[in-house]
């Protein structure tokens, strides 16, 4: 039963390379989106690890009203700061 418990776990958690491939990419590529905070891993020592639940969410893009609130909000923001600095 551990067993299938580890696989299980190790479905859900990938590789840099399989991260790569995953989402199509090249490495440099994905170590630019990890230095950008674009991708979430886990580094321990000299590997990493990346839930597939994260990189998945990066291949189904929000939705438009969604991204239409987020654009308003950051220029709501904007505007709020301006005022607040003259």
């Amino acid at each position: 039963m551990c067993y299938i418990e580890n696989v299980t776990v190790r479905q859900d958690i990938l590789t840099l390379e399989e991260a790569v491939e995953l989402l199509g990419t090249s490495r440099p590529t994905f170590y630019r989106w990890l230095q950008e905070g674009k991708v979430r891993g886990a580094r321990i020592g000299r590997k990493w690890s990346f839930q597939r639940s994260d990189l998945e969410a990066l291949l189904d893009p929000p939705d438009p009203s969604a991204q239409q609130l987020i654009h308003e909000l950051q220029e709501a923001i904007a505007h709020y700061e301006r005022l607040g600095n003259p």
